[in-house]
């Protein structure tokens, strides 16, 4: 049906087919996900773009949201999917879905509909089947309020992204130690405690960005438990994700990427 469409409409085509069955740890969608990312940088390099746009709309924000929230996400999660990122773009996150087929209906096509979808046995199609249509059933409009609630949350998320960058840059020292640690970086204890928690969170999520570390396996539980540190007494070690460990020493704490994980019991034995 694509391949047809884009011969009528003139439009170049690009269609890779990789296996992503054996995708192991890593899980279906994820490896799919990757496949995917991996033909938007072939497509970018071989037409010269600048953006890829991604078709989301508004009942796919609300999907995502409500996937975020009951798997726990903080904040970040609950902003959904961003219209700009990167070198992506997402131009329908502004329709419904029965918006954009009242439109196809209006220019005479047609759609299809990936089979997929119907597998409830991932939580997103249950969500689309199950739970938005119950929500619909309450207020019509749950997935505009959804996607609105999102939007806002994306403010408050940018605000104290920035406080906390601001804060990283003033008062934060960053360097190479010479005990073989890859790299590490360090905050007053006192400053970081006067800051409220939630703004302490994103410091912390900051920290960890400054060290170039990836927050995709980061939990909530990770900053939480990073939080808690701050309020013990006297020295306290804290093992983290990609190899990172969190102390607190002479009154600052420390964040480090080690080439080996480091237990506080073998730290007690060097």
């Amino acid at each position: 049906y694509v391949r047809e469409l884009c011969e009528r409409l003139d439009i170049p085509l690009v269609a890779v087919r990789e296996d992503v069955q054996n995708a192991g740890a890593a899980g279906l969608e994820a490896a799919g996900r990757a496949a995917r990312e991996r033909l938007y940088a072939l497509c970018i390099q071989k037409y010269g773009a600048t953006k890829i746009a991604l078709a989301h709309h508004m009942d796919d924000q609300a999907e995502t949201v409500l996937h975020n929230l009951v798997r726990g996400s903080g904040l970040r999660g609950l902003t959904g999917m961003g219209a700009v990122h990167e070198d992506v773009i997402r131009p329908l996150l502004c329709l419904t879905r029965a918006e954009i087929l009242e439109a196809l209906t209006a220019a005479g096509l047609t759609y299809v509909t990936d089979s997929t979808n119907q597998d409830l046995a991932y939580t997103r199609n249950r969500i689309r089947a199950a739970v938005l249509p119950e929500l619909k059933a309450i207020n019509a409009q749950a997935v505009q309020h959804i996607a609105r609630t999102a939007e806002l949350l994306r403010e408050s998320d940018a605000y104290f992204l920035q406080i906390a960058r601001n804060y990283v840059d003033h008062k934060s020292s960053i360097g190479v130690p010479e005990d073989g640690t890859l790299r590490e970086i360090s905050v007053s204890l006192e400053s970081l405690r006067e800051q409220a928690p939630i703004v302490r969170k994103y410091i912390l999520a900051e920290l960890v960005h400054r060290l170039k570390t990836p927050l995709k396996d980061w939990g909530s539980v990770h900053f939480e438990d990073m939080d808690a540190l701050l309020f013990r007494q006297g020295g306290a070690h804290l093992d983290l994700p990609y190899h990172m460990s969190a102390d607190i020493r002479k009154k600052r704490l420390i964040l480090r990427v080690n080439r080996e994980i480091i237990s506080m019991k073998r730290r007690k034995k060097s």
